[in-house]
């Protein structure tokens, strides 16, 4: 599992623990919009189970996208500032 995976399940586990008791909680929902070719959902699966390892809780993931991209922006203020590392 990759750094930034362990360091999220690590950070995710402790707030699980702390909203499970003060909520009750057994069972979450987590949602992607966008998921592309679906990298971030199958991390968060990964993870999910990780979790589900540490803390009693389970977890339902989906993820939703169109396959069309992001429409174009018809007003400049929804328009992102070209980023100064170039394309990511």
């Amino acid at each position: 599992m990759a750094r930034h995976h362990v360091h999220l399940m690590h950070t995710v586990c402790i707030r699980l623990r702390c909203l499970r008791s003060a909520l009750g909680l057994s069972k979450i929902s987590a949602i992607e919009f966008g998921v592309d070719g679906g990298n971030g959902l199958l991390a968060m699966e990964n993870i999910a189970q990780e979790v589900e390892k540490e803390v009693p809780v389970e977890f339902e993931i989906y993820g939703f996208d169109t396959g069309s991209g992001l429409p174009e922006p018809i007003d400049y203020r929804k328009t992102l500032p070209p980023s100064p590392f170039g394309s990511l």
